[in-house]
């Protein structure tokens, strides 16, 4: 899909009934950009949420279980991802410990639930 602007793409869950519950969980992205900032992907509701958004040109990924958010960022020195060239955002969580990688660019972090 292309996106330009305001454009997104939205899939209601609400209507599932019971709610999705794990301790592990994928997310897969490939994106290209020469926006510097911008929205590239957001799951949830004020209290629960995963947050990935491009600030300045880096990675920024906000978390919140409920007990507070936690964020982290991939900014590498040398690497913008604004240069409207493909790169593949890979983030997973394990119970407690978060992982997030662009390219060969990988982050850990532990937080809370």
């Amino acid at each position: 899909a292309t996106f330009l602007g305001a454009q997104y793409f939205s899939y209601d869950l609400s209507s599932r009934g019971d709610p999705i519950v794990s301790n592990n969980d994928q997310i897969s992205l490939d994106f290209r950009t020469k926006q510097s900032n911008g929205l590239l992907f957001f799951t949830g509701d004020s209290t629960d949420y995963l947050n990935v958004a491009m600030k300045d040109g880096g990675i920024i990924l906000t978390i919140n279980l409920g007990s507070g958010a936690y964020e982290t960022e991939v900014r590498p020195s040398h690497v913008r991802f604004d240069d409207n060239r493909w790169h593949h955002l890979l983030i997973k969580r394990e119970a407690r410990e978060v992982r997030i990688g662009a390219n060969f660019f990988v982050l850990y972090a532990r937080f809370f639930e």
